[in-house]
């Protein structure tokens, strides 16, 4: 919803694929889940188009799958660590607060717009349902494709 020539308020709903590799809690924490947002976003040219910084606070429903190595105590392996892989997933709702910037490019009708951006923020898991998963800073690429109303 457009607020002003260089301005605009946002509510978006999405994807957020996340793949953390071992900079969670475990080995490995991959996984994704819906949600929803809102946001401002400041452009530097008029028509909304070009360049723009943005503050963005989005809540997400995530299911991470997760796997962490389990080292036997009580042997001694020669030919390296010796154990297994304990598996498991984890449900967490995620509130996210974000700063970013973009470039949006407007079709000629000015009805389309694609955007590409960087957004860079905290990530706080406000309620886990099994094993604690990661949560901290995050950066992030994002797409998307919008029509105005």
């Amino acid at each position: 919803m457009a607020s002003g020539e260089k301005t605009a308020w946002i509510v978006e709903a999405g994807h957020n694929t996340a793949n953390r590799q071992d900079f969670g809690e475990h080995d490995n924490e991959e996984g994704g889940g819906f949600g929803l947002g809102a946001g401002y976003r400041r452009y530097f040219k008029e028509g909304m188009k070009g360049f723009y910084v943005e503050a963005n606070l989005e809540t997400w429903f995530l299911e991470i799958y997760w796997r962490q190595f389990q080292p036997y105590i009580d042997l001694i392996c020669i030919t390296g660590p010796c154990g297994f892989f304990a598996n498991g997933n984890s449900k967490i709702t995620v509130l996210q607060p974000t700063l970013g910037v973009g470039y949006q490019f407007r079709s000629k009708s000015e009805k389309w717009a694609a955007t590409i951006g960087a957004t860079f923020g905290q990530e706080w898991n406000v309620k886990t349902k099994g094993e604690e998963v990661g949560q901290g800073g995050i950066s992030l690429l994002t797409f998307s494709v919008t029509r105005r109303l």
